[in-house]
């Protein structure tokens, strides 16, 4: 485990910020993972590098982790869902596997929705609204698809 990985609570302000800045530098990919794919998630982002978990379970106040184990606890112990951003420095084809899903040479998406297989798309709440400070008109749109509240 490495201690001097981030590890911190902060504002929902100051994680609404950090998430906008990737969505709009477009530099990072985005993971949307609500409650029920959060632990699979983290089992296979183990060994992805250069990744950030932002958890959410409501409050205004953010998780902001490097750490699988601390996403899973905080997983047991709230309902959360997350927004994970992963550097685009890392390859393609390992982000996708960590998605389990195919690589495919075409597409060219960098914002993912994890969902169960047979569930509903659901959109994490933290991601709409870092969404609405870079395009309002999405993240009015995600809004109106029906939002968990």
């Amino acid at each position: 485990m490495d201690l001097t990985s981030t590890h911190e609570l902060i504002p929902r302000a100051h994680a609404l910020q950090h998430i906008a800045t990737r969505l709009d530098a477009q530099d990072h990919y985005l993971i949307a993972s609500p409650p029920d794919t959060l632990g699979r998630l983290m089992t296979n982002l183990e060994d992805i590098p250069s990744w950030m978990a932002y958890v959410d379970n409501g409050s205004p106040t953010i998780l902001r982790t490097e750490r699988p184990g601390a996403v899973r606890l905080a997983g047991r112990i709230l309902a959360v869902a997350a927004v994970v951003v992963v550097a685009k420095t890392v390859p393609r084809r390992d982000v996708m596997a960590a998605l389990n899903r195919e690589t495919n040479p075409g597409h060219t998406e960098d914002i993912f929705v994890l969902t169960t297989p047979g569930g509903r798309t659901w959109w994490p709440v933290l991601f709409a609204e870092a969404l609405d400070l870079v395009d309002p008109a999405a993240a009015a749109e995600l809004r109106n698809d029906g939002l968990p509240q």
